[in-house]
């Protein structure tokens, strides 16, 4: 039985990235990875199978949300596509990219540097979307990913974003939890955060404002500012760390790391634990 090598490769460049002191060029479906001072070859890795490298990011990428704005031209039979992505990376940061060019419009860092577990977005319009990341010191900050000064929303064009950066203040700081945050999520309705953890515990949290009738997708910064949080269930059961949880209408699900699967419902105060699955793999969609 014969076998096909491939000594040679001849493709356009599609991505290049500079770590450390090597450069990774994205070719084809192929990242090589040359040292740019000596112009060694090191070597050569194919990462997809059927699919060109279009951009290398030397990060984790926790949470990805489409942005309302920067509609293009293409459409799907309703509405328009979306041509811009926000990407939540390892180190609470947030890039505003391009999906047309694969450009990164504007890279925003948290005044908290630490390292992430988890990272969910709320919001639709880029000048109003704030992060709900899970940090390392078992805490959710909240944080506005396009603020200057507290409290005061920044609105960019197009032309003033491009290569910028900025730094964005903590707005909210949730602190029950006694381990690393897995997940979080949130109910727009019902203007609910929900948190899992290391701890073994899901944590759910009432967002409050006068606002009583506006999702949390609909709020501004300057709301997100004023409001409070309050813990108001504390939920357990689970033997092991929690790794996702899903809000319901009225309940929610979680599942944990030995694939034990718990659902609650919601008889006011409490939540009743209706049902418990194990299964080999689970994952919320």
């Amino acid at each position: 039985m014969y076998q096909i090598n491939k000594e040679f490769l001849a493709v356009p460049v599609t991505a290049l990235h500079f770590c450390e002191d090597v450069l990774l060029s994205g070719e084809g479906s192929h990242v090589l990875v040359y040292d740019y001072v000596t112009n060694e070859h090191l070597s050569n890795v194919e990462v997809f199978r059927a699919a060109n490298v279009h951009g290398i990011i030397s990060n984790w990428i926790w949470a990805v949300h489409w942005i309302c704005e920067g509609h293009s031209d293409v459409d799907d039979g309703e509405h328009s596509l979306p041509q811009q992505l926000a990407a939540a990376l390892g180190h609470n940061v947030v890039v505003l990219l391009d999906t047309t060019t694969g450009n990164i419009l504007q890279e925003v860092h948290c005044e908290d540097k630490c390292i992430l577990y988890s990272a969910h977005f709320v919001g639709s319009q880029w000048r109003h979307l704030v992060l709900a990341a899970g940090t390392v010191f078992n805490q959710v900050v909240i944080w506005p990913v396009a603020l200057t000064d507290l409290g005061q929303a920044q609105v960019r064009s197009k032309a003033s974003i491009l290569s910028e950066s900025v730094v964005a203040k903590v707005i909210h700081r949730l602190e029950r939890h006694q381990g690393v945050i897995f997940s979080i999520t949130t109910h727009a309705a019902r203007q609910l955060l929900c948190s899992v953890s290391d701890d073994r515990s899901v944590h759910l949290w009432k967002v409050n404002s006068d606002l009583t009738d506006l999702d949390l997708s609909d709020w501004t910064i300057s709301n997100w500012v004023r409001a409070t949080f309050d813990l108001i269930h504390i939920l357990y059961g689970h033997t092991a760390r929690v790794w996702q949880a899903v809000l319901l209408g009225n309940g929610l699900v979680s599942v944990g790391e030995v694939s034990v699967c718990m659902c609650r419902v919601q008889h006011k105060p409490t939540f009743t634990h209706t049902h418990t699955h194990t299964h080999t793999h689970t994952h919320f969609m």
